[in-house]
């Protein structure tokens, strides 16, 4: 029984999933799902669910962001439980999202007492052991019906009797080895929940213990089960020491016959369901619109091999549909295998108006009455809104209109240089001058002093001479003062104009003249000395000097040795990358391609783009052309794989990811999505910050500044954040392990024709292939994995890409 509430001005999207019939202390589950747009969490608020009993047993929460379109989905597995027969109504969930709540449907439920337990077969046909049986334990199998039709189900049996006496000298349980079985798919089911069956022969009473296996032939024949086997052990005295003898039982081997359905009465759509079944249709999703797709769940239940009840056929003419998950639910807890089988489908209207998916037929074969019927679901009406795609009714060319191409072939997608051996010596080479500069000897060069530093030594210690006062400031003002020379010293007009035209005060220059006057008058007086603050007054000048007077433009630092290695590195990488010269073939092809898409003639079309890729496998518009024409021709796998490549040549094409985004199972988190990270511009990045980091590295060891290592550090560590992104980029470009499917096919728990199907692999998803066996891989699809055949996939690695 399914309810749900479409949120229109929300567009909230509630869904409850709950069997419609429940037995006594019996339980089941009950599903909600609800879906809100944007990313933040609703708050769910649950029923009082009397008068049943309820408990949560799983949540989950899963938000999505494509193209801007954000939803946020919460899912809650609650088990059920009722305590007595009679009809229940579940009170509607609420989902609150900020200030507005909204209401699921309440939900009838019919509750059924638990069926009457019966003895197994086994129990009461099978003979007990003699009386004089010296163990008093005996093993007898027992298959029902002997002959069955293919599909249908057979019960097989195995009984233990075990006598009071040997029932009372048994220390451990005996080890039951059941036959191994082929051609048929078997399932365990729960013995009915009775006490022990006992029977009383000549006397005495024995324990009949049961295990039942519900088989489902799948061809018909004539097959032999193997007997099944009882070890136990039993002590050879009372004494609790006493040492165990260990013994073997087999039972009977037993024969079952299998028939194929009969043709007579065949419906022509018959699948091959066997059984006893009905069916139901569902749609889940919020307002109806053109080119907005939305789920068909279609539900089967009955009594058969659950897990094989095939997908119903079914065609909408005001649609595109594409099969998608499967889900199975089995009920084991009586002798009669039951339960059901969901089949969704992804549907996307291309007509708007008042629309209605038709009543699904689902032909069955009934092994009770020996003779076919149909299981009919109710038509489903909708109405579906205009939307994004044009209706097909208001163009004349089909879907090709809501298409377009790329108009020319272009130039392909350069290989990126990682690809080429020069970019991996220039890497190599990178460290090398940061090595040598880091391990050649510096020569000892002690540290000239400077003139300002004898007029601080003076003014400090006292007592310098005129002469030496004077020659250290003339030499300090020369260091400080462009152009002065020893004739501007001596020509005071001169120097005072030089000291103005470096920037100098005309206080401060007057200062200086006044200085060298006293200093020149000092060294021809008799007695040569201006006392102890000659010394302090020329450093005040020269300070004064030095503040006043403009600073010298800096000479050329090591840093634009970096920029200028960097843009060698980026030149000679872009020299080593070949230009593209076109080729011809790979025009024409390209053109004729063109030419049959406006012909109407798609698949050719798509096969010339495919010849025009082969040409020139790195061209993006072959590519995104010949997936273009292959989806409107129908062929999901080759549209899939070619907008793949495409997207993987050029991460940055939005016009192919808006196309991928019709395709099944792209989606952001999952194998088919492709990060839009260019690789040629990472890995060029990723050179220029790994010259940076060792060109730095080289200053920081030659000049022992702690501003180079500092830029080392940061350079090193954006080279590793690249490195990464470009390491992602490569993986995603390579797809080495990743294919599409190109048909629908069930994926296996073991790599055999033979083995237990499980999920389905649909037509146009992208795998990873984990491992090959024979003719079978292993494959993990994005909620998935099994075995499936290595034929049927087809590897998105370009044809040119290297191994």
């Amino acid at each position: 029984m399914i309810g749900a509430l479409l949120g229109v001005a929300l567009q909230v999207t509630i869904t409850i999933s709950a069997p419609d019939t429940l037995i006594v202390d019996r339980p089941a589950t009950l599903v909600m799902r609800a879906e809100v747009p944007g990313m933040v969490r609703p708050r769910i608020v649950p029923p009082d669910f009397a008068p049943l009993s309820a408990s949560l047993s799983e949540e989950s929460l899963s938000q999505h962001d494509v193209d801007g379109s954000a939803t946020t989905t919460v899912e809650q597995r609650w088990v059920v439980v009722a305590r007595r027969p009679g009809s229940a109504v579940l009170a509607p969930f609420e989902v609150q999202l900020g200030r507005t709540t909204s209401r699921s449907r309440a939900t009838p439920i019919v509750v059924r007492p638990a069926p009457v337990l019966q003895s197994p077969t086994i129990a009461a046909g099978a003979p007990a052991p003699s009386t004089d049986d010296p163990d008093g334990i005996s093993f007898h199998a027992h298959i029902a019906p002997d002959t069955v039709y293919v599909g249908q189900q057979a019960t097989y049996e195995v009984g233990v009797y075990l006598s009071d006496a040997v029932r009372y000298r048994l220390r451990r349980n005996p080890e039951f080895v059941a036959p191994e079985l082929r051609s048929m798919l078997a399932y365990d089911v729960a013995v009915a929940r009775a006490p022990v069956t006992r029977r009383e022969l000549g006397g005495q009473r024995f324990e009949v213990h049961v295990f039942q296996r519900a088989l489902f032939p799948l061809s018909a024949g004539h097959y032999s089960l193997p007997p099944a086997r009882l070890n136990y052990s039993l002590p050879l005295t009372a004494s609790f020491f006493s040492r165990e003898e260990s013994r073997q039982l087999r039972s009977e081997s037993v024969s079952l016959s299998v028939l194929d359905p009969p043709a007579d009465g065949r419906p022509a759509d018959f699948a091959g369901a066997v059984g006893s079944f009905a069916i139901e249709s569902r749609v889940d999703g919020g307002a109806l619109r053109v080119g907005a797709p939305f789920t068909l769940t279609i539900r089967v239940r009955g009594a058969g091999n659950v897990s094989f009840f095939p997908r119903p056929a079914l065609t909408l003419p005001w649609a595109q549909l594409v099969a998608a998950g499967e889900r199975v639910s089995i009920d084991s807890s009586t002798s009669n295998l039951r339960g059901w089988k969901e089949f969704d489908w992804i549907i996307t209207p291309t007509h708007d108006g008042a629309v209605e998916v038709p009543a699904v037929r689902y032909p069955y074969f009934d092994p009770v009455r020996k003779r076919y019927d149909i299981a009919l679901a109710d038509p489903v009406p909708l109405r579906v809104a205009s939307g994004t795609l044009a209706s097909l009714d208001s163009v004349p060319a089909t879907p090709a209109a809501m298409l377009t191409l790329r108009a020319s072939l272009g130039e392909p997608v350069r290989r990126p240089w990682s690809d080429s051996r020069l970019y991996w010596l220039l890497l190599l080479a990178a460290p090398l001058p940061a090595f040598i500069l880091a391990l050649a000897p510096r020569a000892r060069q002690r540290r000239p002093v400077t003139p300002a530093a004898h007029l601080r030594r003076m003014a400090r210690v006292g007592g310098a001479a005129p002469g030496e006062i004077r020659r250290q400031f003339t030499a300090a003002l020369r260091s400080r003062v462009p152009g002065l020379t020893r004739d501007t010293l001596a020509e005071r007009t001169a120097l005072h104009r030089a000291l103005r035209r470096s920037g100098v005060t005309r206080e401060t220059a007057d200062a200086v003249d006044a200085l060298l006057s006293d200093l020149d008058a000092a060294m021809y007086a008799r007695n040569g000395s201006l006392g102890s603050g000659a010394a302090r007054r020329a450093l005040d000048c020269w300070r004064a000097v030095d503040e006043e007077s403009r600073r010298r433009a800096p000479a050329p630092r090591l840093s634009g040795m970096v920029a200028r290695l960097a843009l060698l590195v980026a030149l000679a990488l872009a020299g080593a990358t070949a230009l593209w010269a076109g080729r011809p073939e790979a025009e024409r092809a390209f053109a004729n391609g063109v030419t049959a898409w406006d012909d109407a003639q798609y698949a050719a079309s798509a096969m010339l783009f495919l010849d025009a890729a082969e040409q020139e496998p790195r061209a993006v518009a072959a590519w995104a052309n010949a997936g273009t024409a292959a989806w409107v021709a129908h062929d999901t796998a080759t549209a899939v794989l070619a907008w793949q490549r495409a997207l993987r040549l050029d991460p940055l094409a939005r016009d192919v990811r808006n196309r991928l985004a019709l395709t099944p199972g792209f989606a952001p988190q999952t194998l088919a999505h492709v990060p839009a990270i260019p690789l040629g511009a990472s890995v060029a990045l990723v050179a220029l910050a790994w010259c940076v980091t060792w060109g730095a590295a080289g200053a920081a060891a030659r000049r022992r500044d702690r501003r180079w290592r500092t830029t080392a550090i940061v350079a090193g560590a954006l080279t590793l954040v690249l490195a990464a992104f470009a390491w992602r980029a490569g993986e995603s470009a390579a797809a080495r392990q990743v294919a599409v499917v190109s048909e629908t096919s069930s994926l296996r728990a073991l790599p055999a024709l033979g083995g237990e199907a499980m999920a389905r692999a649909l037509t146009g998803e992208v795998a990873e292939i984990r491992r090959a066996q024979g003719v079978w891989s292993r494959v993990r699809l994005s909620d998935r994995e099994g075995w499936m055949e290595t034929d049927l996939l087809r590897t998105i690695a370009l044809p040119d890409a290297p191994r």
